[in-house]
């Protein structure tokens, strides 16, 4: 399981853009137990 917080979505989908993220994402099939889910949450609470 990860948890992340992200300050925007437009960050989160730079960062799947990097080099780096998609060669782990070209990998992912053959890495987890099961198939991945990715849930999307808004923070409620104020940003410290």
């Amino acid at each position: 399981m990860l948890y992340e917080n992200w300050r925007s979505r437009a960050d989160l989908d730079a960062h799947f853009q990097q080099p780096y993220t998609e060669a782990v994402m070209a990998r992912f099939p053959e890495l987890p137990a099961r198939e991945m889910e990715l849930t999307f949450c808004t923070m409620t609470s104020p940003r410290l």
